[in-house]
């Protein structure tokens, strides 16, 4: 699963991430942090991460 996040402050987006990492470990790969400039002096900070799917159980 691919996920964008985007906030206005570069903290939110670091919280976030570090929330999503506490619930799915390993299986979160972010991909790509930026900064996209938006109206006047502003950015909007933004990650694109993936989530990988949890790896089923095998049987014995």
């Amino acid at each position: 699963m691919s996920l964008l996040i985007t906030a206005s402050e570069p903290d939110q987006v670091s919280l976030l991430l570090a929330d999503l990492i506490y619930l799915y470990g390993t299986r979160i790969e972010v991909t790509e942090r930026f900064t996209d400039p938006t109206d006047g002096d502003a950015v909007t900070h933004c990650a694109s991460l993936e989530i990988r799917r949890a790896e089923a159980a095998h049987a014995p």
